[in-house]
């Protein structure tokens, strides 16, 4: 499922049938941007947290979101 880009922030998810969901954030600016996990209630209901597949970091809430600028997250998210 992906979301229209919004300021400069590119959110898609990849998930199955079993429940297991990835969530994919891109940011383009040069600085951070703080994002409304709201914004993604569709696929984040249910979801507590995240871990960050590539550096193993955890997100221990999903309702405001800050990503650092020119960064790319790959979060595995967590019931």
């Amino acid at each position: 499922m992906h979301y229209i880009p919004e300021d400069g922030v590119y959110t898609y998810f990849r998930y199955n049938d079993k429940g297991e969901t990835v969530m994919v954030m891109m940011n383009a600016n040069k600085q951070e941007k703080t994002i409304d996990g709201g914004r993604f209630a569709e696929r984040l209901t249910g979801f507590t947290s995240a871990t960050n597949v590539v550096s193993g970091a955890t997100l221990p809430d999903l309702k405001t979101l800050r990503i650092p600028g020119q960064t790319a997250w790959v979060l595995e998210l967590k019931r």
